[in-house]
């Protein structure tokens, strides 16, 4: 029922009503205001001789103008048809020739009417007339103020309708302003809402979808800067085991190995991190291709040592060819950690990365277990190299690692104020 009485019908209902009346009132004021004023005019005695002499006067010279005689009947009536608000009589001594009430000819009764006094004379081609002048003047005044009053009263009526509808008219042209801005795609800017009728619903309905699209569009933009930074990363994280790669094909290639046992282990490392690539660059086109915004991953729980002591030995064998000095100092915890494999393989080649490009070649870079009462990890601390222009500063590999981190519920936490890098990956127990 409340919805009802805030309808734009109900209200233009309602609208329309007030409007007649208001315009029924002002015509029965104007009106009878203008009778009133008519009244006092026409029963006015001055006025009556004064309209009686006008008559008089404009006869005179029609009867001048058409040099008419008393008899001219047809010329008589022609002229008084087209004065209809007031009737004649012409009299000649005393006898009554003309009426104007009988255009047909005077009754037999007439011979016996008797000339009234207050006569005026009229000069005809035969002769001098009396003439008697009966007015109605009023009747035309009486017309023209019912005529004013309804003109007036219609005015009134278009002029409340108008008052009326003129705010939702506005407001109409306020909401055709906000949408065309919405069309230029500026989703901040809201869409008044004003009352409670249609208007208003439609109104708050475009502004729930104005901030349905904004809303959209955010999670959009962040959706496609994640898929933009996953897909940076993994690229990223390829170049570390190409890296690795391009460096045992080249030592095999100047055959710079003391065994044949020592061969075959560079060959299954290349074999390894060509896998690696393989497996991040088919993860880079499944992306692409599905169109998903998250990385997907399986996560485990894995004994620490057994995450951590190949990808230790490898990473501290890959240093150490480099011309890197390590100590690796393990204290292995009892409890398994909660990792991703693939992550934990990308996390220390972004570490390799950057110890490769960062840090001081003939400075220790130690590496160390740590555990607390939820988690277990490891710490890796180094010095940096003095840097110069050239060398690529982008942050990438650490944005990488951090990412990785997060994604595994862990922690990931850097020091690197001064000359020291320090960084500590916890992972949960």
């Amino acid at each position: 029922m409340e919805n009802k009485i805030h309808s734009l019908g109900f209200r233009l209902v309602k609208l329309l009503l007030l409007a007649a009346i208001l315009a029924f009132t002002s015509f029965q004021l104007l009106y009878a205001a203008g009778i009133r004023a008519v009244r006092a005019c026409v029963e006015n005695d001055n006025y009556v001789k004064l309209m009686d002499e006008k008559f008089a006067v404009r006869l005179q010279d029609y009867i001048k103008t058409e040099n008419l005689s008393v008899s001219d009947t047809e010329k008589l009536n022609w002229w008084s048809d087209r004065h209809w608000e007031a009737e004649i009589q012409i009299f000649k001594e005393g006898i009554l020739l003309y009426d104007s009430y009988y255009p047909e000819g005077l009754p037999a009764a007439a011979e016996g009417w008797e000339m009234p006094e207050g006569g005026r004379t009229l000069v005809f081609a035969d002769g001098e007339a009396e003439l008697m002048v009966y007015g109605s003047y009023g009747y035309r005044l009486y017309v023209g103020v019912l005529v004013a009053a309804l003109l007036a009263s219609f005015g009134i009526f278009l002029l409340t309708v108008m008052a009326g509808i003129r705010r939702t008219i506005r407001y109409i042209g306020l909401l055709n302003t906000e949408i065309r801005v919405l069309e230029t795609g500026e989703l901040d800017h809201p869409i008044t809402v004003q009352g409670k009728d249609e208007l208003a619903t439609l109104a708050k309905e475009l502004d729930d979808m104005r901030k349905a699209f904004r809303e959209q569009n955010r999670r959009e933009a962040e959706l496609t800067e994640a898929y933009r930074g996953m897909i940076t990363g993994m690229s990223h994280d390829l170049r570390t085991p190409l890296t690795s790669l391009l460096i045992y094909t080249e030592m095999l290639d100047k055959r710079r190995f003391q065994s044949e046992e020592q061969m075959w282990s560079y060959i299954k490392k290349i074999s390894k991190k060509a896998h690696q690539m393989k497996q991040m660059s088919d993860r880079i086109l499944e992306y692409a291709l599905s169109g998903e915004r998250e990385e997907q991953f399986r996560m485990d729980y894995i004994p620490e040592q057994e995450a951590f002591y190949d990808l230790f030995s490898e990473m501290e064998s890959y240093l150490s060819q480099k011309g890197f000095r390590t100590a690796v100092k393990m204290e292995w915890s009892e409890h398994p950690i909660w990792v991703c494999e693939e992550y934990l393989i990308r996390i220390l080649d972004n570490l390799v990365s950057n110890l490769e490009k960062y840090a001081e070649p003939e400075s220790l870079v130690v590496i160390r277990t740590v555990e607390d009462a939820d988690s277990a990890g490891f710490q890796i601390m180094n010095q940096r190299r003095e840097m110069t222009e050239e060398a690529d500063s982008s942050g990438i590999g650490l944005r990488n690692i951090r990412r990785m981190m997060e994604k595994m519920g862990g922690r990931c936490m850097v020091d690197g104020e001064g000359e020291k890098f320090q960084m500590e990956l916890l992972f949960r127990k």
